[in-house]
């Protein structure tokens, strides 16, 4: 049974605050390549979460507005943020697939690794192209999943066990297609990955301790096909080492 998004994040919300997968690794490196020496007026950070690529973006933006569902998120950014004295970022309350603010409204919008949570993921994009501004910036990054059909459902199927508020991943190709038919140029795809380990991640989302026996079962059993994708190797004691692909997509809005 599928879980509620805000409900999930309220309650692990100081592990978030806590995981250097989300307060560093490549893909947040790349989205902070990318932004140096470029500027801003308003910049939209959508799925804040606890504000790691919001304090990215304060840092080219002359005001940022982070937004996400889960209030104890926004209350572990703030904290965060006073921390590291920006003053420049305004969090939010409120949906990707309604966003409270009008059309052509941003210069720059980013997500990261939000999307696959997202219940309405398509309407949740079409509100991106909406409150984007002609020529604006939009950068996804999110984990992605394999076109093969073993592959992919294994991902699925393991995401969904460990957070039941994992909606899907996609893959290169999907998203590709998505952009093509919302009007959205693409204009850069720099593919990483997210390197994990299994006790690690299913400690970030609370995963109760009888999944998470069913899940080291899955792992120990995994064929090696799916060792050799998703770079499966045992670190101690049933502890994993592994890699979820990831992307991040560089987007145009089309005039």
């Amino acid at each position: 049974m599928s879980k509620d998004p805000k409900d999930q994040f309220n309650a692990q919300a100081e592990f978030y605050a806590n995981s250097k997968v989300h307060s560093s690794g490549q893909n947040l490196e790349i989205i902070s390549d990318y932004l140096e020496n470029k500027r801003f007026d308003l910049s939209l950070d959508i799925a804040t979460g606890t504000g790691f690529t919001a304090f990215e973006s304060s840092k080219v933006s002359k005001k940022v507005l982070a937004l996400d569902i889960a209030i104890e998120m926004i209350n572990q950014a703030k904290t965060l943020a006073k921390e590291k004295s920006i003053n420049n970022i305004q969090f939010v309350i409120a949906s990707a697939d309604n966003l409270p603010y009008k059309n052509s409204y941003f210069d720059l919008i980013t997500c990261r690794t939000g999307t696959h949570h997202f219940e309405n993921f398509e309407k949740s994009l079409k509100e991106m192209h909406r409150t984007l501004k002609d020529n604006g910036t939009l950068i996804i990054s999110d984990t992605i999943t394999s076109q093969d059909n073993d592959l992919s459902s294994w991902h699925q199927k393991v995401e969904i066990m460990r957070d039941p508020s994992h909606q899907s991943n996609y893959s290169i190709e999907s998203w590709k297609e998505l952009f093509n038919n919302l009007k959205f140029e693409v204009t850069k795809i720099i593919l990483t990955s997210v390197k994990l380990t299994l006790d690690d991640w299913m400690t970030t989302s609370g995963t109760p301790p009888d999944i998470q026996k069913k899940l080291r079962k899955i792992w120990v059993n995994s064929d090696s096909k799916t060792k050799k994708y998703f770079k499966i190797r045992e670190k101690d004691n049933q502890n994993f080492k592994f890699e979820w692909p990831c992307a991040v997509m560089i987007i145009k809005k089309q005039i």
